[in-house]
């Protein structure tokens, strides 16, 4: 064989890799890092509907990451703030609404208020759980892709 066409070879199976990483990736992601993630979420007594807006996303070629796509009734994103919590602050009324209505737990109804003074919150800081997940997800990427070498290596 010439070195020509060993050359080509290894090139191609380098592409052929990549490409097969890159078909993976999503779906080892999903498996090893977004679902677990979704069980401690789960586990820990978040709402499913934060839960169910933990989302994988393909950012770039071989590139999975994780997303907090909760958002309020407005489509506002409320990840981040859930996530890292927050300071005491003021929430004031917005535009022609004369008062802020929602039900408070604690009475046990509805009220209205001009503006309130939120307590802060902690956060539930559940990214902190990725580092581990993140080398369970390279080690399944990992071995699929040396299976995926040993079946094609030189074809």
């Amino acid at each position: 064989m010439s070195l020509d066409v060993a050359s080509m070879r290894l090139e191609n199976l380098e592409f052929r890799t990549e490409a097969f990483i890159d078909s993976i990736c999503i779906d080892v992601f999903i498996r090893e890092v977004q679902d677990p993630l979704k069980e401690i979420a789960s586990s820990k007594g978040h709402a499913q509907r934060f839960i169910d807006s933990i989302q994988v996303r393909k950012m770039a070629y071989m590139t999975p990451a994780i997303g907090l796509g909760y958002t309020d009734s407005k489509g506002n994103p409320l990840g981040i703030w859930l996530e890292k919590g927050t300071k005491p602050h003021r929430i004031p009324k917005e535009g022609k609404v004369t008062m802020l209505k929602f039900y408070w737990e604690k009475l046990g109804k509805w009220v209205r208020f001009p503006h309130v003074m939120h307590p802060g919150f902690e956060g539930y800081h559940l990214l902190d759980e990725l580092p581990p997940l993140m080398r369970t997800y390279a080690n399944e990427v990992s071995k699929q892709t040396n299976t995926f070498l040993e079946k094609t290596k030189f074809k």
